[in-house]
């Protein structure tokens, strides 16, 4: 980071840990009778799919009252099907950070559950992130411990001390944490363990209608929120002339990153290129009818295991055994090229992330007809 962007880094901090400070002398905590938990996740795809584990077995967890779920708008379509007896509160994260008006608004919205218990459960916490959950005016507020190893927050030591308390300050895996935090708010310890903890499967299939899906096909997102956390497009190619011999091939990804995946389509008539034309949930259902999906150390990838479906991730070791690898098994595959640096979180000392780029494309073909023939 360079000397610029960390005085401007340090600088919103500075301005977001004073609008904390006087929104706290408004928004203060309540402690008379109140029934309820909120759980809170401002964090991306990936997170917000290891939460949904929390919603899926809601039905063991002992806190009285309704639950809430704050997530960022664009992922509230994934849990739609919740909605009848979870409260799924959409956050509009650009206009909470600069508009004021929309920030009381929502901190109000909050205050009117009358929480008994809020849980934060964003793996990278922000001053943000922590403002909405300590000023929820939940009785009680707990957090996850925030242990990205490089990520610097100023008054990230003043902020956790506002918590009344910060679980699992022992544990690194994020899906773990879930798990741990299930136990914690089952007071009668039936909790099956981590492995047997099944999702509710209802997906969205109106897409059907508008797209020529093949009966048998695979589903390859080629790309990740942080580009260089993917496999490469040299890679993707390599495989795709591979494999399209034996199955179809859905290309899926955002609009942006419509025109580099056509590069890896390469006017192939077995691969068809989806980026940007779903919606998420009908990515999801896309995915749950595949016969194996490929993807990178991203949140698609995460779908495709909540999915329960044969998956390949390619994962790297920038930040291993964060969220990757997890309940690997012999339909579900982790690759990676082992090296001494792993959970570097990303930050590569060399020329290239060998631990990506060195994963072989024969290997991964190899590894995917595997798969295949046992579906």
């Amino acid at each position: 980071m360079t000397s610029i962007s960390h005085l401007k880094w340090y600088l919103n901090n500075c301005f977001a840990f004073l609008a904390f400070n006087i929104l706290r002398m408004t928004f203060y905590k309540e402690n008379n009778n109140k029934e309820g938990i909120l759980f809170v996740n401002t964090g991306t795809l990936g997170d917000v799919v290891i939460t949904s584990l929390l919603l899926d077995n809601r039905n063991i967890i002992e806190e009285k009252g309704k639950m809430f779920l704050v997530i960022k708008q664009e992922y509230s379509v994934l849990f739609k099907n919740y909605e009848d007896d979870v409260k799924i509160v959409c956050l509009e994260q650009k206009k909470y950070k600069w508009s004021l008006i929309y920030r009381i608004k929502f901190l109000r919205q909050l205050h009117s559950y009358k929480i008994k218990l809020c849980v934060n459960l964003t793996s990278a916490r922000g001053i943000s992130s922590d403002e909405i959950a300590l000023l929820s005016g939940a009785n009680t507020v707990w957090c996850f411990n925030n242990s990205w190893r490089k990520l610097k927050k100023a008054f990230g030591k003043k902020m956790d001390s506002y918590y009344d308390r910060i679980l699992f300050e022992d544990l690194f895996h994020e899906y773990e944490k879930h798990y741990r935090l299930l136990k914690l708010l089952n007071n009668k310890n039936k909790l099956r363990s981590l492995v047997d903890l099944s999702p509710i499967e209802i997906y969205n299939l109106d897409y059907l209608n508008r797209f020529d899906i093949p009966q048998n096909y695979i589903v390859i997102a080629t790309q990740a929120g942080d580009r260089t956390k993917a496999w490469g497009e040299r890679n993707y190619k390599l495989f795709c002339q591979m494999i399209t011999d034996r199955v179809n091939i859905i290309l899926i990804g955002s609009e942006k990153e419509r025109l580099s995946i056509e590069k890896i389509k390469d006017g192939n008539d077995r691969v068809m290129n989806l980026a940007g034309k779903l919606k998420l949930d009908e990515i999801q259902a896309l995915i749950k009818r595949c016969s194996l999906f490929i993807g990178n150390d991203s949140g698609l990838s995460h779908l495709a295991l909540k999915a329960d479906i044969p998956m390949i991730a390619i994962i790297g070791g920038g930040s291993y055994r964060r969220y990757f690898p997890f309940k690997q098994t012999d339909t579900r595959m982790f690759l990676y090229y082992a090296m001494d640096c792993f959970g570097c979180e990303w930050e590569c000392h060399l020329k290239e992330k060998f631990c990506l780029t060195r994963v072989d494309p024969i290997e991964v073909h190899k590894k995917a007809i595997q798969l295949l023939e046992k579906t």
